[in-house]
């Protein structure tokens, strides 16, 4: 499956902000502090 250059940058924005979200400790009630817990909840 071909991911175009709109939807890789979508995916690298998303992770950033689950990264940065893990970095200030910013992890939902309940969460762990991992990139599946923080990645649905990254701006789209």
């Amino acid at each position: 499956m071909r991911i175009y250059a709109v939807q890789r940058t979508g995916n690298e924005n998303r992770i950033r902000a689950a990264m940065d979200r893990l970095f200030r400790d910013e992890v939902p009630p309940g969460g762990k502090r991992d990139i599946k817990t923080l990645a649905p909840r990254s701006n789209r």
